[in-house]
């Protein structure tokens, strides 16, 4: 079951503690921790992944706050304006599988009570009926993906229009989606329980069993447990922690003090609430909190204090400033780096700093000169100074940085063009070889012999494809070993660094690879692939060709590949209208251990009863020109390309195959002990067709079976097989 989780409020009315640039959900309330990671944990044990939807303005929040999360496989939607929950589910919704389970939850909620985990069954086991479940009404909701999406082509067919029109303009980044403004204001404003609620009769609740709070302002932190979240920062006298407030005489009073270098004294007040941070304090009569958005709105001269934290978060860290004088322009502030994060080349045009290494290690390049900073090295940095700070440790790095010449009113800060550095590149150490879990589909033809002979585990009612080695945005797989486990596999790519794929993809815009597995149950669509040129211009993407492994077929089981003859567009597209088509197509009867490869622009399709290992370009672009009229088990027929697939179409008689430039794949058995000899010129990739066996260097090992996938960065070393197994091995 996959989770959308919604944590894009700005939470107003949790202020002093919440802020513009730190809204509600991520501060921490309780036992050290945020409400949005408490909902991360809490439902761990039923989602097998994250679609996290917030506003573009908390990415460095959440990349932070989900580093408390090892082996947790997550992707997020960045919106750069909120269009209600409802548009946020469904441009969420579209890039699932339809029969995959979705659980969707809010950031703001505080829940409690053992009932939680069986209310979460019940709607759970209601859902894989075809039902709409809610939970209660604190906001739950479990549906399978294509239920939920016909119910609103059916009820609320403009608004999937709409949200079907936006996530085509999409932007994709590693496993952040983004979402500008402009294509986001036609989404109407309308929340998820408006739309799960109306005109439907697959609507279903599951009864509330357990205690739900919303924390909608300042309020509320009264009915939860206030004691972690009070006393985290407290004083310490001796071995005991003491809470520094002082209350004498005063009645239904509360005061939450997140400064542990300040006493808070409240004295014969009655129905009040104390607020203290760094900066900023509330004192308000309880169950008035909520005047604090209009408060805010009044007073626009003092709106720093109600927009900006005294912590800050960055992509590579955090920052928390520890006293600043804005009269003699002085500032001192904590830096935090993670581990293999750092902050690239700038100068400043008047700032000079000073950093003291409080922990980890530091690589300092200043100008040119590489300098290596160890706790309790020093570093003064000049205005008009060119300085990168890096993290080589496995440990955060930590410092102080005393700043003068400091100017407040806008950032003193010049980029200054550098490289991206990975792990890799700053001498961080990765496995020699991971296993990959893939991403999975359940296209309408698909059937089960991936579950029942390759030992794929899913909920997907059919399995169509397993993505095996994919580092595409329409379905990612996973590192499911050694240090990087859960990361989807373009963010590990990213991590190790372009040097560990080899000096070949130098120049490459992206992975250049992919590699599934087919069960072709029915027929396939008639389709065709663009080349390179037309995809980037079309499609933002690389062309796709590809090669076909026949690892098993029915006796008479056949591909179509290319035409029989020479034809004219005119034949083809009328052909297609009128249902002939096939009548064109080459038509070719296959056996096992064949390969067939199928060269872009070529008209291809897949026959009922063929198992395929296909190797082709990292590419999702998929022109059908004929699907045998065929219906989903919604009624929706799929949809056509006609006019694309006739622009990219090769209208010769097919020539047989062709060498390819693209990849290099060899087929190969292991019987016993054999060398996967490696080289820096390319990574490898080898998918298990039959038997098991291991891969070894050194200390490292790694065992796999029929049906894993392992991928090797590019080295100089040689790799140790051992076992007895087929496999298909592909390199660049």
């Amino acid at each position: 079951m996959k989770c959308i989780l919604l944590a894009g409020g700005r939470g107003d009315r949790m202020w002093p503690l919440s802020r513009k640039n730190y809204p509600k959900q991520f501060i921490t309330i309780k036992n050290n921790h945020s409400i949005f990671q408490e909902t991360i944990a809490r439902n761990m044990s039923f989602c097998d992944e994250f679609i996290i939807v917030t506003n573009k303005d908390y990415q460095s929040v959440i990349e932070s706050q989900m580093k408390a999360f090892r082996g947790l496989t997550y992707r997020c939607i960045y919106e750069e304006e909120g269009r209600g929950t409802a548009g946020a589910v469904l441009l969420s919704a579209l890039q699932l599988p339809d029969s995959e389970l979705i659980f969707v939850v809010a950031s703001d909620q505080l829940i409690s009570g053992e009932g939680y985990k069986n209310n979460v069954i019940e709607a759970r086991n209601l859902a894989k009926k075809d039902n709409l479940v809610t939970i209660g009404d604190c906001g739950l909701y479990i549906f399978k993906n294509g239920v939920f999406l016909n119910e609103i082509s059916i009820n609320m067919p403009g608004l999937k229009d709409t949200c079907e029109k936006a996530y085509s303009r999409k932007k994709t980044i590693g496993n952040y989606t983004y979402f500008p403004a402009d294509v986001l204001k036609s989404i109407p404003h309308l929340s998820i329980g408006d739309i799960m609620l109306k005109n439907t009769e697959r609507s279903r609740t599951v009864e509330q069993s357990f205690e739900c709070q919303d924390m909608g302002g300042l309020d509320d932190l009264e009915k939860v447990v206030l004691r972690d979240a009070i006393g985290k920062r407290n004083s310490k006298r001796g071995n005991t922690k003491v809470e520094p407030v002082i209350s004498n005489k005063c009645e239904n009073t509360t005061v939450i003090n997140r400064c542990d270098d300040k006493l808070v004294v409240v004295n014969h007040l009655k129905d009040v609430l104390v607020v203290n941070t760094g900066d900023a304090v509330y004192i308000g009569q309880k169950g008035q909190s909520n005047d604090l958005k209009e408060i805010i709105l009044e007073r626009k001269e003092l709106w720093d204090y109600f927009n900006k934290s005294e912590l800050y978060y960055r992509k590579w860290g955090t920052y928390e400033i520890l006293e600043e004088n804005t009269s003699i322009a002085y500032q001192v502030r904590k830096v935090k780096i993670f581990p293999g994060k750092t902050i690239y080349y700038h100068k400043h045009s008047r700032k000079c700093e000073h950093i003291c290494i409080v922990s980890g290690r530091c690589k300092a390049m200043v100008g040119n000169e590489s300098i290596i900073l160890e706790p309790g090295d020093t570093l003064s940095i000049n205005a008009g100074t060119e300085h990168q700070l890096s993290c080589i440790s496995d440990n955060m790095l930590v410092f102080i940085e005393t700043a003068t010449n400091v100017v407040f009113k806008k950032e003193d800060i010049i980029s200054v063009d550098s490289s991206d550095l990975s792990e890799g590149s700053l001498g961080y150490t990765y496995d020699k070889f991971v296993k990959l879990s893939p991403a999975y589909k359940d296209y309408l033809w698909g059937g089960n012999k991936l579950k029942k002979e390759f030992g794929k585990k899913t909920d997907l009612t059919t399995l169509a494809e397993s993505w095996e080695l994919s580092a595409h945005p329409d379905g990612q797989s996973l590192v499911a070993s050694g240090k990087y486990e859960g990361l989807l596999f373009g963010d590990y790519i990213r991590r190790i660094g372009e040097d560990a794929l080899g000096w070949k993809f130098q120049g490459m815009r992206n992975f250049p690879l992919m590699i599934k597995l087919i069960d072709a149950k029915k027929d396939l669509s008639i389709q065709v692939h663009p080349d390179d040129d037309y995809a980037l211009e079309h499609e933002n993407e690389y062309g796709k060709s590809e090669l076909w492994y026949i690892i098993s077929c029915e006796e008479d089981s056949y591909i179509y590949c290319g035409f029989n003859r020479n034809v004219t567009k005119k034949e083809v597209k009328e052909a297609s209208e009128n249902g002939t088509i096939v009548d064109l197509l080459n038509k070719v009867y296959v056996k096992p251990g064949e390969t067939y490869y199928i060269e872009a622009g070529t008209v291809h399709a897949i026959g009922k009863g063929c198992l395929i290992c296909e190797i082709q370009q990292n590419s999702n672009s998929t022109y059908r020109l004929y699907d045998f009229d065929r219906i989903d088990k919604y009624g929706n027929k799929r949809k056509l390309d006609l006019e694309k697939a006739l622009d990219v179409l090769d209208v010769s008689s097919y020539a047989g195959n062709k060498d390819c430039k693209y990849f290099a794949v060899k087929v190969r058995k292991c019987q016993g002990r054999s060398k996967l000899n490696m080289s820096t010129e390319t990574f490898a990739a080898i998918i298990i067709l039959e038997g098991e066996g291991s891969i070894s260097h050194g200390d490292e090992k790694l065992e796999f079976t029929k049906g894993n996938c392992v991928f090797v960065p590019a080295t100089d070393a040689v790799m140790d097989l051992n076992g007895d197994f087929e496999y298909i091995e592909a390199r660049i």
